[in-house]
């Protein structure tokens, strides 16, 4: 007999943001603090947890590229069989729930069964890193267009569904999210297309995060510069003529 009597159990998908505890938002905060059970991914930030309830339980479901602790058809399992057991769920990950989160596949999942679904936005790898490596994204006069893309796509996909050619030339910016993997492919991509190898980009590891640390070069050098650092997942990439407008604003902030 379900301990919650029949009635609808609620989940909520809850971005946990980039990684830096202050970046939760308040509806996010105010959840964790009254779920029970909070199944949250390996890149939420351990800090995030401490507002969860001291009674609460917490699963760690963690997936990193390579090396997968449960599988998403596990994760799936686990909410539907825990929804049996709880009212309410938390279900935590990093970032924005649906912005390359696997957020809405998830929610695809759970649709079948008696389960009320709430998703939690939260900020995105994208915007964060950006702001913390002191890079916008857009200004009038660098940048009026930008596209998020995923560096990796879904396992056993045959044929790439991004139209390389169409997000390059309509872009001033590219924002590449799990850029590392698959980045020596990627930088070729944009080189077929014409785009020129002195076009600047910026890797940034761990978003938001004091630890957080950048690399600045161009496709053409990115590729050797990362084979002598020590860089490593996670990592965003981003792309495009404004990347030059980081190092104006950070000689900026320097000063000041």
């Amino acid at each position: 007999m379900s301990t919650i009597d029949n009635k609808l159990s609620e989940i909520y998908l809850v971005g946990a943001g980039p990684g830096d505890p202050e970046l939760l938002t308040l509806k996010a905060k105010s959840i964790l603090e009254k779920s029970p059970l909070v199944i949250y991914d390996a890149l939420v930030n351990p800090e995030i947890l401490n507002f969860c309830d001291k009674n609460a339980e917490l699963i760690k479901v963690g997936k990193r590229q390579g090396a997968h602790s449960y599988s998403q058809e596990q994760i799936a399992k686990l909410l539907i069989q825990k929804s049996y057991e709880f009212s309410l769920i938390t279900r935590l990950k990093g970032g924005d729930p649906c912005t390359f989160g696997r957020g809405a596949e998830e929610v695809l999942d759970l649709l079948p069964y008696p389960i009320r679904i709430r998703i939690i936005p939260g900020i995105t790898t994208a915007t964060a890193c950006a702001a913390y490596a002191n890079l916008p994204l857009t200004h009038r006069v660098w940048s009026s267009s930008v596209s998020f893309i995923t560096g990796t796509e879904a396992e056993g996909k045959s044929v790439s569904h991004l139209k390389w050619a169409n997000i390059i030339a309509g872009s001033d910016t590219v924002v590449i999210y799990m850029a590392l993997y698959n980045l020596p492919w990627i930088i070729n991509k944009f080189i077929e297309v014409g785009k020129d190898k002195e076009t600047p980009i910026m890797m940034i590891q761990w978003c938001s995060l004091p630890k957080q640390k950048t690399l600045t070069g161009t496709i053409g050098t990115i590729l050797g510069q990362l084979r002598n650092s020590s860089f490593g997942p996670p990592s965003i990439a981003v792309i495009g003529d404004i990347v030059e407008v980081a190092s104006i604003l950070s000689t900026y902030k320097a000063r000041n």
